[in-house]
């Protein structure tokens, strides 16, 4: 940075405008492109090389900042009898130094060896369709690892993978005939792809021939189809999966990946079988989940246990199911246990979705009243997928974890979890006091309960103090953020309280409810409190 700064002043010092010219490159790659471009937040992935532009031109002010170094250098400091050895010493230095400073900085994360979560994703999702499935996927992170595999690996080729985002255009929806012509799923012709557009719709019962069995005697699916565009539409892709639906007619499995955004799905939500990866389309609303094909899928495996670990070490072991080009049930789940193996954020991000088909299966069963085996499902998480490897993205998704931890009562894994939410650094005051009551009802962890009530205690009264010196405005808290502060301090008291009594730290217990009755003289309860703690202290 430094010595492309130095290169942009001596660029500007030896020749005006050439630098210019390069300066609007610069920014015209690069700040016009961020302003031009207006990325939604958050993206999909890294967008560096949308302003590749800049970063070259960037790099020519670093190349023209080592010659001016090297220039200024030469004319300060040097005699002229070693100017160019000095020269040649100084280019060697910065050729070196650039390089490996930044092969040292970056190397870990861009090292992608061992890292095989967009081959097995791509895999298991493919093997979680049954034979000659229709698998819509949503955009580019869940469609092209598995045209890679079919294609190339020649991997489950007797799925369709209908990719919802180029269902918009003409000439896929059309490429999707060609390639199916002996065994066709859209029956529609050239002329009617040309002419689909976007459809005025307003929320409708839609009524599709469904087959018959005990679980559906009407013989069709119906459900209430909302708009999917700013309430007023149904996009081409929302016409085409309707169009696909209706013309394969139940003749090839129908699946929805994971991935696939909810108002993407139709509204098909009461309809959707999930079974790891995929939502299969149903003909019946009373299968959430299909528990044999979730449990054949998550918890059989490829290859052997030991490839969670260090794949690379083990990949000799083959115990278990092998990689299968044809159907078979059971996932790959290659060095997501391994910590030298760096998952960036985005790939960390879709670890996610094993890991709420293995909650939503622990789930069933523990509503089952099966407990042993909803412990089993998460343990079996637990060891092919550490939270302390790959950490869980979701608050939400990891407080469900130790909820069902608490429930199979399995104490250490519930702390295990609780202790790595309280360090997240996207928390609110709620969710301080939710683990806070959850460290004393389930675990009846006083002193763990304490430090965070007594953080949330003391952070109040230097929120509050600083408000009476600066307004709202000039403090970096909102009026709705203090509000749920001001309201959430009588628990935050009475938990905090709780704490000092059962650690029996009657003083501070003391000394807290007399401040409160400062705050709220007429609180009656805190009355009670207060001489039920003096009478324990003269105990």
């Amino acid at each position: 940075l430094i010595i492309g700064l130095f290169g942009a002043y001596f660029h500007f010092r030896n020749n005006k405008y050439d630098a210019f010219s390069l300066l609007v490159l610069f920014i015209m790659t690069g700040l016009a492109i961020v302003l031009y471009l207006n990325q939604d937040n958050p993206q999909p992935r890294e967008r560096d090389y949308s302003y590749v532009g800049s970063f070259m031109a960037f790099s020519i002010w670093i190349a023209i900042g080592i010659f001016g170094f090297i220039n200024k250098v030469n004319e300060i400091f040097l005699e002229k009898s070693i100017k160019k050895s000095a020269s040649y010493f100084m280019v060697a230095m910065f050729l070196l130094f650039i390089p490996i400073k930044m092969f040292l900085a970056n190397y870990h994360e861009h090292d992608r060896t061992g890292n095989y979560i967009a081959w097995d994703m791509a895999y298991n999702m493919l093997q979680t369709c049954k034979p000659n499935a229709i698998l819509f996927t949503n955009g580019d992170n869940d469609t092209f690892p598995l045209w890679y595999l079919q294609q190339v690996e020649g991997i489950r080729k007797d799925v369709i993978v209908a990719n919802l985002s180029l269902l918009n255009t003409s000439w896929y929806v059309k490429q999707l005939q060609r390639e199916n012509i002996d065994n066709p799923f859209i029956n529609i012709s050239e002329k009617e792809i040309d002419n689909i557009d976007f459809k005025a719709w307003s929320s409708q019962l839609v009524s599709i021939p469904a087959p018959k069995d005990s679980l559906n005697t009407a013989g069709n699916i119906e459900w209430e189809l909302k708009p999917t565009y700013f309430d007023a539409l149904l996009r081409i892709q929302d016409l085409m999966v309707l169009r696909i639906i209706t013309d394969n007619n139940w003749n090839r499995p129908v699946y929805f990946a994971v991935t696939v955004s909810p108002n993407s799905m139709l509204n098909l939500d009461e309809y959707l079988t999930m079974e790891g990866l995929t939502y299969r389309l149903s003909n019946n609303t009373k299968q959430v989940i299909d528990i044999d094909a979730m449990t054949k899928n998550l918890t059989s495996i490829v290859g052997d246990r030991s490839w969670f670990q260090d794949y690379n070490a083990n990949a000799n072991n083959n115990t278990g199911l092998s990689i299968s080009k044809t159907y078979q049930p059971g996932y790959i789940y290659r060095n997501l246990a391994n910590e030298n193996v760096y998952v960036d954020p985005q790939l960390g991000r879709l670890i996610q979705n094993y890991r709420t088909a293995y909650i939503r299966l622990a789930i069933y069963h523990y509503l089952d009243n099966n407990f042993g085996k909803a412990e089993k499902i998460l343990l079996d998480m637990e060891e092919k997928m550490p939270s302390n490897v790959i950490n869980i993205p979701s608050k939400e998704l990891q407080y469900q974890i130790v909820q069902l931890y608490a429930g199979v009562g399995n104490q250490s894994k519930l702390e295990y979890h609780l202790n790595e939410l309280i360090v997240r650094n996207d928390l609110n005051i709620n969710d301080y006091l939710l683990y806070g009551k959850t460290f004393v009802q389930s675990l009846k962890n006083y002193r763990e309960a304490k430090i965070i009530f007594e953080t949330l205690y003391n952070n109040f009264i230097t929120i509050e103090k600083a408000l009476t010196v600066q307004s709202l405005q000039e403090t970096s808290i909102t009026a709705s953020e203090w509000n749920q502060w001001q309201e959430s301090l009588p628990e935050v008291v009475f938990l905090l309280y709780l704490c000092y009594k059962e650690l029996e730290e009657y003083e501070n217990a003391t000394n807290l409810i007399e401040e409160w009755l400062i705050r709220s003289p007429s609180d009656l309860e805190a009355n009670k409190l207060l001489e039920e703690i003096k009478n324990l202290e003269n105990l």
